[in-house]
């Protein structure tokens, strides 16, 4: 572990208390809260300016700390941020990364179980906000990397302050400040720092971005200019959301199976950019998909659509089947096989549907996608084609009620699908 003295930058912009107090405010904190940190600059630097937030506030903050396990000096690195935090008497709970390690895509692997081992710890312990430490030359290397990647509007208008992940709100107050702002407050607050030698190592495409971003200033590139676009950036995403959102109401509806279906008319006259944000909608409703969906998949399936010979086509586990008027998007049942226990009378189902158990031995039964072995007897026999894309209650091997088509005047279940509004990714375009 190598342990860094701070350098005060002097020319560098100085982060004052007050300002940050006011951004924390502005981004709605009011109650106890977690931090993200790892005993670097940019951690440690957030840790000393939202511990004297939560004090002049009187709120609880506790810091998350996650051991990868992928480098042999990260345990001593978390004891020692540990022991500084002890000294400021603020809580700190180690967070590690258990099990096989991939052995490609490492970095995002590491952010994706990052992420899940900390907002899962918030859940448990009734925490709405996380605290994470990017800042502007982070901002930058996003932007620099996926413009190399050929983004598009919205990928390149990259971190917002505020963002969800599982449900947390994850906040990023110092986006405004460059790495030797934060370094210059640990200089002033006379604060060592971990230097992480992951990050010389250029085998990683962000540390590749990292050194030519750092070419670019040599040459003269002006990051508060360059920040200034992204913001610009973000402004322009911010007006095509309200487009996507009045967009998605002209352009989708919904079956009474739940589901969605796109009127052709009405999609091919939108512009190409909301035809894609129409469909990333439609593809990120599906919480099955959890890898990122790439926009030159997004650009094919977009061109398929027009195809004469198009009939069906598959992207991130979602169905889309060509009709006379419109395109029918199901889930591609083929990928979902599993079956779920049920363990509750009331719950919702692939965020999609909402079902009720009619008997109180329902833990006798699980939840899966029909096929033809349930009681013709029983059923309405409609749709035949679109039976397999419903939910049914299953015992042992056999379909025992497809909700849907049910005709028992009690049937086992009860099934309503949820409307498009209150799908979690419309609400978080709306807002």
């Amino acid at each position: 572990m190598k342990l860094v003295k701070s350098k005060n930058f002097k020319k560098i912009q100085t982060i004052f208390d007050y300002d940050f107090v006011e951004t924390l405010s502005l981004l709605g904190i009011n109650e106890k809260f977690c931090v993200a940190a790892s005993g670097g600059p940019d951690s440690l630097c957030l840790v000393l300016l939202a511990n004297k937030f939560a004090k002049k506030n009187n709120l609880i903050m506790t810091v998350l700390t996650v051991d990868h396990g992928l480098r042999k000096e990260s345990v001593e690195e978390a004891i020692w941020l540990g022991k500084i935090l002890k000294k400021m008497k603020i809580k700190h709970y180690i967070l590690r990364w258990n099990g096989k390690k991939p052995s490609s895509n490492i970095m995002d692997a590491a952010r994706s179980k990052r992420y899940e081992l900390m907002t899962n710890k918030c859940h448990k312990m009734k925490v709405n906000y996380l605290l994470t430490a990017h800042h502007l030359d982070d901002q930058i290397e996003n932007f620099l990397m996926r413009l190399v990647q050929g983004s598009g509007l919205k990928g390149l208008s990259s971190m917002s302050k505020k963002t969800k992940i599982n449900n947390i709100k994850i906040l990023k107050p110092l986006l405004d400040y460059e790495k030797k702002s934060l370094i210059k407050f640990l200089a002033q607050n006379k604060q060592k720092y971990i230097e992480d030698s992951s990050n010389k190592d250029i085998g990683f495409d962000r540390i590749r971005h990292r050194k030519l971003v750092t070419g670019l200033i040599g040459e003269g590139l002006n990051k508060l200019k360059l920040n200034k676009l992204i913001s610009n950036l973000n402004q322009v995403d911010d007006a095509i959301n309200y487009s996507t959102i009045h967009s998605i109401k002209k352009t989708i509806s919904q079956n009474k199976y739940g589901h969605i279906i796109i009127k052709k008319r009405v999609f091919f006259n939108l512009p190409k950019e909301l035809q894609f944000r129409v469909l990333l909608f439609i593809l990120k409703s599906n919480e099955d998909t959890k890898k990122r969906v790439r926009s030159e998949s997004m650009l094919r399936l977009i061109n398929i659509f027009n195809l004469k010979n198009f009939t069906k086509y598959t992207l991130n586990k979602s169905l889309f089947i060509n009709q006379k008027y419109n395109i029918l998007v199901v889930k591609e049942i083929g990928r979902i096989s599993k079956k779920d226990f049920i363990k509750n009378k009331s719950f919702t189902w692939h965020s999609t549907y909402k079902i009720h158990m009619n008997t109180s031995s329902y833990n006798e039964f699980r939840i899966g996608f029909a096929d033809n072995s349930f009681d013709k007897k029983f059923h309405f026999i409609k749709d035949k084609n679109l039976i397999e894309y419903m939910p049914a209650i299953w015992k042992k091997n056999q379909v025992i009620s497809i909700p849907f088509l049910d005709k028992r005047k009690k049937p086992i279940a009860n099934c309503i699908s949820l409307k498009i509004e209150d799908f979690r990714e419309f609400k978080i375009l709306s807002n």
